[in-house]
């Protein structure tokens, strides 16, 4: 369960709540995932699992943070992360400003710049690894983990 700047596990044994741990002040979680492990996204950042019960924020991150200025950051505004069932190595996160994804358990990002300049806000993984994206320009179907889709899909440097 998240809570604007905090996040807690129930112990369905104990049915007891515990705070995890790596969470920052104002996080403002927005979506998480608990598919091989807790993954959040927040109003100013994402979080990948660390560990039982903590999590870890994502520094290294180069994010478009504005289009104007091309400002890069892990200051990122995402208003979800999945995470592929089949293969958990595999994150997408939408956000205020694009989709972005992970094919290394969130080591490195990549931009996808054939959607349209615009707000993002959920994301679902099919079961043949295509990705379904929805926000503010519309609902998209994409395969950013294709080889057949590479020339199409830009890496923002």
């Amino acid at each position: 369960m998240g809570t604007g700047d905090q996040v807690y596990l129930l112990n369905l044994h104990s049915m007891k709540w515990s705070r995890v741990d790596g969470v920052g002040p104002d996080s403002a979680i927005h979506g998480m995932s608990v598919v091989g492990g807790l993954h959040l996204a927040a109003c100013w950042g994402v979080y990948n699992p660390s560990g039982p019960g903590t999590v870890r924020r994502v520094t290294n991150a180069r994010f478009l943070l504005h289009r104007t200025t091309d400002e890069t950051g892990s200051n990122v505004r995402a208003y979800s992360i999945e995470v592929d069932p089949s293969k958990p190595n595999r994150e997408v996160v939408t956000s205020l400003t694009g989709v972005y994804t992970s094919q290394d358990s969130g080591e490195s990002w990549r931009r996808l710049n054939d959607l349209p300049e615009e707000e993002f806000r959920s994301a679902h993984f099919n079961s043949d690894g295509t990705i379904l994206v929805s926000g503010i320009a519309g609902t998209f179907l994409v395969n950013p983990f294709s080889e057949a889709c590479s020339p199409h899909l830009k890496i923002r440097q």
